[in-house]
């Protein structure tokens, strides 16, 4: 079918999607720099941008900005002197955001919740880590979290059982890779000047193990320069193989929505990608969405995407915000189905002895609990349970055990098992009707 132009008029085509969004239970995500613009990121072809910034001290010698991020940049020395001031002028930059955008707390919001399968970013700025989602490659795929309807709740996986959350395709600016030996460092004040006067610095591990070489009367190795984790246009990326194998993971799980925000889909790599997602998630049955405020540059999208949304994408993370604020709603308590049984609750406050915890229907004041609390009183028969919990009048026994009592008109029977501060006080069943 083709490409649906949505404008902030449509409100038919802005509610489907908006509902999409609260349906889907794997969304893929791909973003580029136009979701960092409004973190105060300069872009990189504006007035202002940081290209022109770069060519303010280098103005005899004209760089297109795409050669910027291309691997042959290094072939010409006057270029890679360029190269190594713009990224050090482009982490400046980044230093000084103090929040990420709204789309970066979406994205964000997606994961908690459940909903997020993976998100594939162009961008280098790290904005992601900032709102806590995970980028290390070494954590895998992680554990899928169960899609809660209800709202975002608080997610107390581990960073193994969360995964990478987010693939960084094209690396990141926060640290310095070594040439030679691949080492990952920080950066210190000595190697940010270096990098602000366009000269790499030497890798302080590879000047390490050369002396220690020396010293042993081995022979010297070479020592590298580092410059930044980033991967150009033209390389292979460091982890190649992670990313390849989250990639066809994410495509086996069969993703049902794919949003794409903020990028003009112009590499060759990320389009094969994005057609590849679209692939899975049509076979699905989802839809795939573009938010950008021009249309992909080539015609051959008709059939891939579904919806072009053409607007700012904060702006668009606003509407659907407005349409489905479900999404974003903190769940401070866990949703009471109506035949559940195994969620905690406290009931101290309806009648259990104090000291008591109860696991049942948390919170629970309708006519299925005040018959649960006559039937435990009819059979608790005593009220002091510091060692044995509740006790049968009759019983002749001081073993707590368990015991029954069934409401006529039914045969389901719902568990709640009662625990004093001293220890477990057995458990009591009881049934009621629907």
């Amino acid at each position: 079918m083709p490409t649906t132009t949505v404008t902030p008029e449509c409100t038919r085509e802005q509610q489907t999607i908006a509902d999409a969004v609260a349906r889907s239970k794997k969304i893929i995500i791909v973003t580029g720099a136009g979701i960092s613009t409004n973190a105060g990121i300069p872009d990189f072809r504006s007035q202002n941008g940081l290209y022109n910034l770069v060519k303010k001290k280098y103005p005899t010698n004209v760089v297109k900005g795409r050669d910027l991020f291309d691997s042959v940049l290094f072939k010409d020395s006057t270029s890679t002197e360029i190269f190594y001031t713009f990224m050090a002028s482009l982490r400046d930059e980044v230093l000084k955001v103090k929040d990420s955008t709204p789309t970066h707390k979406f994205i964000r919001t997606l994961a908690d919740s459940g909903r997020l399968l993976r998100c594939y970013t162009q961008n280098i700025d790290g904005l992601e880590e900032r709102d806590g989602l995970i980028t290390d490659l070494s954590c895998g795929r992680g554990k899928r979290k169960r899609p809660s309807p209800a709202g975002a709740m608080e997610d107390t996986r581990t960073r193994e059982e969360k995964g990478c959350q987010v693939v960084q395709l094209h690396g990141e600016l926060q640290h310095l890779r070594c040439t030679q030996c691949q080492t990952l460092t920080g950066y210190d004040q000595e190697a940010i000047n270096s990098l602000i006067d366009g000269v790499p610095p030497l890798c302080q591990a590879c000047e390490t193990q050369s002396t220690v070489r020396s010293a042993a009367g081995m022979r010297a190795t070479a020592i590298g320069r580092l410059r930044p984790n980033v991967v150009l246009y033209g390389e292979e990326h460091p982890n190649a193989n992670e990313v390849g194998r989250l990639n066809e993971a994410d495509i086996r799980a069969v993703p049902d929505m794919m949003i794409v925000l903020g990028t003009s889909l112009k590499v060759h790599g990320l389009k094969r990608m994005v057609r590849e997602f679209a692939k899975a998630v049509h076979a699905k049955g989802g839809i795939v969405v573009f938010v950008n405020n021009t249309p992909p540059a080539e015609s051959t999208w008709n059939s891939v995407i579904d919806y072009h949304v053409t607007m700012d994408c904060d702006a668009w993370v606003a509407e659907v915000k407005h349409r489905r604020p479900g999404i974003w709603e903190r769940q401070t308590k866990l949703a009471v189905p109506r035949e559940s049984t195994n969620i905690n609750y406290r009931i101290d406050e309806d009648g259990c002895p104090e000291g008591f915890k109860a696991k049942g229907l948390q919170g629970f004041r309708g006519q299925k609990f005040q018959k649960f609390q006559r039937k435990r009183h009819k059979i608790q028969g005593s009220e002091d349970s510091e060692d044995s919990g509740f006790e049968s009048q009759s019983s002749a026994e001081e073993s707590p055990g368990p015991q029954e009592a069934q409401v006529a008109g039914t045969n389901r029977r719902k568990q709640v098992s009662c625990e004093t501060d001293e220890g477990d006080c057995g458990n009591l069943a009881f049934s009621y009707p629907s």
